[in-house]
């Protein structure tokens, strides 16, 4: 089920999800309940009153304690900016390295926007598309973050996403931003969403922050802006370059690869490192 903001959400709804949070229930367990996105649980008990160091603990379920992790994002599937063979490559650096998580931060499908192919214009179809041509490694799992896009996609049907979840391999984090626990670190995951207006509480601990959307790789002391898994978008200014991140943690310190991606092969790009501590 798709919200954009709490008041969407009958207030009996509301005091039966905070009195499912007191009794101690996980917020994967109560989304599950519900029908709603991790997310919109820790809005809304954000928006009940729930302070942050009660929501702390469960900021994020989902705690990796992988050496290292895939970061993507923009990938358009179904547009005439997606690229199958990139998704190959990308599943074949994995398996060859021995890394069992992809993140992707946002715009994973392009819904009914600009470029979108004429024949999965309908959601159903892109949805079933997509379904059917993901890569699938039973030793890999996708962690996805919506973008507007997606957005875009999963208004048009409440019960995609029910349709999605037939995947084992894809697990819903939510929609514009979340956060994951690495290694004991908090980082935060974005992809801009101008109409969902849910507000997760406000993690200070946060030590580095990814970001998708702009289809242009940058970096600072704070964020990394990935770069697309996809063609070059036409109407974006700036030099666009397909690939993904490679990103590890060990001993306090962040390392974050450039992985840039053609149709023959991946190549290695530059490395940042930075102490997390």
């Amino acid at each position: 089920m798709v919200i954009t903001s709490v008041n969407q959400v009958d207030k009996e709804r509301q005091k039966e999800i905070v009195m499912l949070f007191e009794r101690g229930i996980s917020i994967g367990a109560i989304a599950d309940y519900t029908g709603y996105l991790y997310n919109d649980i820790l809005a809304i008990l954000t928006y009940r009153g729930k302070k942050i160091n009660e929501l702390e603990p469960y900021i994020s379920e989902y705690a990796f304690k992988d050496k290292k992790i895939i970061f993507a994002s923009d990938m358009h599937l179904g547009s005439v900016l997606a690229n199958r063979h990139y998704l190959d490559l990308l599943y074949e650096y994995a398996a060859k390295y021995n890394i069992h998580k992809i993140i992707i931060v946002g715009d994973f499908f392009n819904g009914s926007l600009k470029y979108t192919l004429k024949s999965l214009k309908d959601p159903q179809r892109q949805v079933d598309y997509v379904l059917d041509n993901y890569p699938y490694d039973e030793n890999i799992q996708n962690y996805i973050l919506f973008g507007n896009h997606d957005y875009n996609l999963l208004q048009k049907d409440e019960f995609l996403i029910e349709e999605l979840n037939e995947r084992p391999d894809f697990t819903f984090l939510g929609i514009k931003n979340t956060y994951i626990n690495w290694r004991g670190f908090y980082f935060r995951l974005v992809h801009d969403v101008k109409n969902y207006h849910m507000a997760l509480p406000n993690c200070h601990y946060v030590k580095y922050r990814f970001f998708g959307h702009s289809h242009e790789y940058n970096q600072n002391s704070k964020a990394i802006w990935l770069p697309p898994l996809s063609n070059p978008c036409p109407n974006i200014a700036g030099k666009q370059q397909p690939g993904f991140m490679v990103i590890g943690v060990r001993n306090g310190v962040m390392e974050a690869q450039k992985m840039v991606v053609t149709n023959n092969n991946v190549s290695r790009g530059p490395i940042l490192r930075k102490e997390i501590l």
